[in-house]
């Protein structure tokens, strides 16, 4: 079975790890099996300065892998980002859902979930993603411009009320798959 994919996107520090953790909670407490792909454009590594798997990493040895009583960690060196075909082998097959962090814009479309600030946020997202309509739009940063400039129905991921709305949401996209 070929899990759901359901991009998080919108501009640097809107509050899409915030949301990503709250609503990957709520399913899980509606039983959805469910996994989380976090994109990141930096350099970013899981382990800081110092600490063995940094240390190891830093040599030619490809893959690291890292294993504890608690979880299993596979580092694995490319030259180029993985494409979406090859990250999804990593998926559990009983997985229904993926919840995509930071979807890039230059990989196939998903439905998408927009976490934006502002109108002005709105607007560069929908161009950074080629106008593509997204499922819900969710309002970090509430504005008192909210609903009337930007004639949408936005949802704000400070509400608990709104995260289960949003749950909904999502749950009702699985079951239309």
């Amino acid at each position: 079975m070929t899990p759901l994919l359901i991009g998080i996107v919108g501009s640097k520090n809107t509050g899409k790890t915030t949301f990503t953790l709250k609503c990957s909670k709520l399913l899980g407490n509606y039983g959805i099996d469910l996994s989380v792909i976090k994109f990141s454009s930096s350099g970013y590594s899981l382990e800081p300065e110092g600490k063995d798997s940094n240390l190891f990493r830093n040599t030619p040895a490809n893959p690291i892998i890292f294993t504890s009583p608690f979880e299993t960690v596979t580092y694995k060196r490319v030259s180029q980002r993985s494409g979406i075909q090859d990250i999804l082998k990593l998926i559990p097959e009983s997985s229904e859902l993926v919840l995509c962090e930071s979807y890039p814009a230059s990989f196939p479309q998903i439905p998408l979930i927009y976490i934006i600030k502002d109108f002005h946020d709105f607007k560069n997202t929908k161009v950074r993603y080629n106008n593509q309509e997204p499922i819900l739009i969710i309002e970090s940063l509430p504005s008192k411009e909210k609903s009337t400039s930007m004639e949408l129905r936005t949802l704000s991921i400070d509400l608990e009320k709104d995260i289960q709305e949003i749950t909904e949401k999502i749950l009702s996209q699985l079951k239309s798959v």
